[in-house]
């Protein structure tokens, strides 16, 4: 033989053993030597007829394990645990290397898609804080430069919620972000012209379902609501009755007979207030 021979279970070399004869199938007399063979080590047998009852170079008991069935067990256990771990076990967006590091966080956790827990998003100036349950905002709050609260908003239930201003100075638009959080929001833009002021001159609650707030938030930072038309596809504009004070969704005809016709405002595209 020109190749080594060594034993599959213990890697003991069997190059140049003795073929002793096994009497498995001989007879006393044994006209006909039995070629199948036993390891003095371990009692395996081999035959050095076969290749595949013995290999040619010796395995190492961790090289054992890997190509033998405990590695196979072991890669369907990774591949396993790795598809419940995307699919059906909960785990932290801390691992989620494609948000930026400072959104990183182990208290933010997602299961099937929905999240769960604290998000904080700290690259916005000032931050921003959001408790989800079951993809669901419940809980939105807004934080200064030294981590105080400048407001919080909370959904109430039946298209309400209430928006808390804490601290004075906040501006609209931290509030409408807080307000698309905690509830629907339509689908047609507008904007607030600011004739006198940029923030919010004290603290305040706002409650009230979408309709409500829009022109609460417009008298509170004292603003001007405008309805913008963004051409013939869009079929309605939001405008406000002066009759109840609420934000309705209204033709362009019904727009201008209530103060507010779109087609005569140039809206600029930063002044848009579009939902996130």
């Amino acid at each position: 033989m020109g190749a080594r021979m060594f034993c599959r279970a213990c890697c003991y070399e069997l190059t140049g053993l003795i073929e002793a004869p096994r009497a498995a199938g001989a007879t006393s007399g044994g006209t006909a030597p039995d070629r199948a063979l036993r390891c003095p080590e371990c009692g395996g047998g081999y035959s050095p007829d076969d290749t595949k009852t013995w290999q040619p170079f010796p395995r190492s008991p961790a090289m054992q394990f890997v190509f033998g069935r405990g590695g196979a067990w072991f890669c369907a256990a990774v591949v396993t645990i790795a598809a419940f771990w995307q699919t059906w076990l909960p785990r932290p967006d801390a691992v989620n290397w494609t948000l930026p590091s400072a959104m990183r966080s182990w208290s933010m956790w997602r299961w099937f898609g929905m999240r769960f827990g604290f998000d904080v998003d700290r690259l916005k100036r000032p931050s921003r804080s959001v408790w989800y349950l079951a993809d669901a905002a419940v809980l939105v709050r807004g934080h200064d430069s030294t981590g105080d609260l400048r407001w919080e908003a909370r959904p109430l239930g039946n298209g309400r919620a209430r928006i808390t201003l804490l601290q004075p100075g906040c501006e609209h638009r931290e509030v409408l972000w807080a307000l698309f959080q905690c509830q629907p929001w339509p689908e047609e833009p507008f904007r607030f012209v600011r004739p006198r002021r940029r923030t919010s001159a004290g603290t305040g609650t706002l409650e009230g379902t979408w309709q409500e707030l829009v022109p609460a938030i417009a008298t509170h930072f004292g603003l001007v609501f405008q309805p913008l038309w963004r051409g013939e596809h869009q079929a309605t504009v939001l405008a406000i009755d002066p009759a109840t004070n609420r934000a309705i969704r209204a033709t362009l005809d019904e727009a201008a007979e209530l103060g507010s016709d779109p087609r005569t405002f140039t809206a600029p595209a930063r002044a848009i207030i579009v939902p996130p």
